[in-house]
């Protein structure tokens, strides 16, 4: 059953992948969520069928980026789902191949990764990650709800 589960799963995914959907996010959503957002309030995002981590931590690195541009404070809480165990797992761990990173900018790769001793291995920082979650539940209060694919789409259609 496991190996027909897996074969039926699609694990398309990438830091930014499709660049202009992220940048159309960015501009048409995120922004405008972070600068109508009260401080008391947390923003909750939800990515469904997050595979493995890419997608949801692009989000995050997006969201502490807006709010550093706005010099504003708000908690984040990303929850990442996907219905794959071993993903979710390696999405858990937030370690990526430096071939994995290619969409990401150089500034990122400095200020959301370490890497890890002399290998090619890449960390997303613990500091940046402590609000992501990645789980197979999810809660029904989120203030986004996205699908990269979905928003591909949506965006570029």
């Amino acid at each position: 059953m496991e190996a027909l589960l897996k074969e039926l799963l699609i694990g398309v995914t990438a830091f930014f992948r499709n660049p202009e959907t992220f940048q159309a996010l960015n501009q048409w959503v995120l922004q405008k969520m972070l600068q109508s957002h009260s401080e008391n309030q947390p923003i909750r995002i939800w990515v469904p069928a997050c595979a493995t981590g890419e997608e949801a931590y692009s989000i995050a690195m997006l969201l502490v980026e807006g709010l550093a541009d706005l010099n504003y404070s708000v908690k984040i809480q990303i929850f990442a789902t996907d219905i794959d165990r071993i993903a979710i797992e390696k999405a858990r761990l937030g370690v990526y191949a430096e071939d994995v990173l290619n969409e990401v900018s150089p500034e990122r790769l400095a200020r959301f990764f370490y890497q890890q001793g002399e290998g090619e291995n890449f960390s997303i920082s613990k500091v940046r990650a402590k609000n992501t979650a990645l789980t197979k539940k999810f809660g029904t209060w989120l203030s986004l709800r996205c699908r990269m694919s979905f928003m591909s789409r949506l965006f570029l259609a």
